[in-house]
């Protein structure tokens, strides 16, 4: 919608910090692929704890990570997936000791559960484990503290017969354990099909399936609200990888646009897979990820209530930010970090804090990101926090307009609307394997507002439609720290399924209200400005409630006479509730 002229705000003060040393910045064109991270991020220190031969650990340890948990006395549990291209598939738990001190010369492992057919997750709760393969979830416990598992079957047999593995991951929250399962080997459970969806699973045993629409999944993840996530890698009717909300009854698109009259639901984030580029390319083509994995919230630090999410084929960590938009979450994709030695499958936060990331890889199923060398598909890595600012966006929020971006460290004064490029494109599913960037757009950023610390930005972007990604990506030369640092991060990849409903909360951006998805509400020249459908009566209050204009709208775009003063008021349109609207 057209503004002519912002309504004057107040002066805002700028605050600048001073900031010690520069970070490292980030690396657009790294190894494989423009956007596949080839380094660590440097707001976190970076271990190898398994240094060059994991079977020096103990014969059989393969360090291909199916899954991680920590117990209760420090010592680290892994779900060890040996060679995932041989059938029949082997596996087993080791229990590791020395991994918090993030020193490989300290690690011991030890075997603690063998037999297993492809363990792909593996959960603690109260001091015993649970794992699950391609067989059944199953109880580990060392009643007579022998060293070794008894295994307890928990479900009834699902047997998968071959094909790349459909049982993906394994969380637990309030009672049940949750696991995101593809469509591939048939897996069922007492003749009842539990493929293609989040299987939920008590402690007796019962599975009941939440959801369908998934092809191959590679993990999932539930939050502190019990929230549950899953990924989904592309491929037939998944155009790109995809981030899933899941909520019961669902159906989430594998098998087209409808199932059982049931239609499809978008995922919360789309993971752009798009090409590799070389340098000064098409950066919507760029790849950002291609066979995703679990997913891990963050429930402390700056990034609390978000979540990381590894890569297996490009061997990277990216974090999403989501919020909820008329009800639904949708959200943005950042990267992370990198610099791994494989892909990363299962992640999980040690009793010290650090995070603890296990790789997995091979050539069957391409799932080394370095040219499928199997030299290069297993590790085990620490990342933990340090003292070093990083300048990169924490967050990217839809408002009525644009975009509201929330960095973590003031940026410098002075961005202007050229410092930021936008791109847009939509997805379509068909029977086709994978699918392209579609009505590829180019959008303009008209104005940038900042708020008086300089952390948040608004970017009025006219033209955003609802059901598109837009890619997002910032001047690292302009767009920098008040000391000159450069941000980590340039892009963000924000999935855009409903436009923003609500204003942005900088004094200086342009005051849209919504009403209902029908009608807008601005300012413009001391005026408020309004475009509504409906034709009628409208009407305008102060804060106390009294009238202070009222009269006809046309459906249209109406202007009110009245120039108004500093202050809130109530604007009433044909049909809508009133909503408030603040003239500075």
């Amino acid at each position: 919608m057209r503004r002519e002229q912002s309504l004057s705000v107040l002066a805002l003060a700028i605050i600048l910090s001073s900031l010690p040393g520069a970070a490292q910045s980030f690396d657009p064109h790294p190894v494989f692929g423009p956007n596949c991270l080839s380094k660590s991020h440097p707001g976190w220190e970076f271990a190898d704890l398994l240094g060059d031969n994991p079977a020096s650990l103990g014969a059989g340890f393969s360090a291909h990570i199916g899954g991680m948990a920590f117990l209760p006395d420090g010592r680290l549990a892994v779900a060890d997936f040996p060679a995932p291209e041989t059938q029949p598939w082997k596996g087993g738990v080791w229990l590791l000791e020395g991994v918090q001190s993030g020193d490989k010369a300290q690690v011991k492992a030890k075997p603690f559960a063998t037999g297993l057919y492809g363990p792909t997750g593996l959960v603690a709760v109260g001091g015993d484990l649970y794992v699950i393969d391609g067989n059944s979830l199953k109880k580990l416990t060392d009643k007579d503290g022998n060293g070794t598992a008894e295994v307890t079957e928990i479900t009834h047999s699902w047997h998968q017969n071959g094909g790349q593995p459909a049982v993906a991951d394994l969380a637990y929250h309030d009672g049940f354990f949750y696991s995101a399962i593809g469509s591939s080997g048939g897996v069922a459970v007492d003749g009842a099909s539990i493929a293609g969806g989040t299987a939920k699973i008590g402690m007796d045993g019962k599975v009941q399936q939440l959801c369908t629409g998934y092809r191959n999944t590679g993990g999932g993840g539930v939050n502190a609200k019990g929230e549950i996530f899953a990924t989904d890698n592309q491929g037939e009717w998944v155009p790109s990888s995809k981030l899933i909300h899941v909520l019961p009854g669902r159906y989430y698109g594998f098998g087209g646009a409808t199932r059982n009259g049931v239609a499809a639901s978008p995922p919360a984030v789309w993971i752009p897979e798009g090409t590799v580029s070389p340098p000064g390319g098409n950066s919507s083509t760029w790849a950002v990820g291609l066979s995703p994995s679990t997913v891990l919230p963050i429930d402390t630090g700056a990034f609390a209530g978000q979540m990381l999410m590894g890569d297996i084929r490009y061997g990277n960590v990216d974090r999403v930010f989501l919020e909820k938009v008329q009800g639904e979450y949708q959200g943005v994709l950042f990267h992370f970090s990198g610099g791994f030695r494989a892909g990363i499958y299962r992640m999980a936060w040690g009793p010290d804090g650090a995070l603890y990331l296990g790789g997995l890889g091979g050539n069957f199923y391409t799932w080394s990101w370095k040219d499928n060398n199997t030299e290069d598909d297993w590790g085990l890595y620490r990342l933990k926090r340090n003292a070093k600012p990083v300048l990169e966006m924490a967050a990217v929020r839809a408002k009525i307009g644009g975009f509201e971006i929330e960095f973590t460290l003031p940026t410098k004064a002075g961005l202007t609307p050229a410092d930021f490029k936008i791109q847009t494109w939509r997805y379509v599913s068909t029977g086709n394997y994978g699918g392209p960037q579609t009505d590829m757009k180019t959008l303009t950023v008209k104005s940038l507002q900042a708020s008086a610390d300089r952390t948040r930005l608004f970017l009025e972007i006219p033209g955003l439609e609802e059901g598109r990604v837009v890619h997002l990506e910032l001047d690292s030369n302009a767009v920098t720290a008040a000391q000159g640092m450069k941000p980590w991060t340039t892009e963000a990849w924000y999935t855009l399924n409903k436009l923003g409903t609500e204003a942005p909360t900088l004094a200086a951006a342009p005051g849209f209200l919504p009403f209902a998805g029908r009608a807008q509400v601005w300012l413009e020249g001391g005026r408020i400005g309004f475009s509504t459908l409906a034709e009628g009566r409208y009407c305008i209050r102060d804060a106390m409630g009294n009238q202070v204009e009222s009269g006809h709208a046309q459906a249209g775009m109406s202007r009110s006479a009245y120039r108004f003063t500093p202050g809130i008021y109530l604007v009433s349109l044909p049909g809508q509730a009133p909503v408030p609207i603040a003239c500075h």
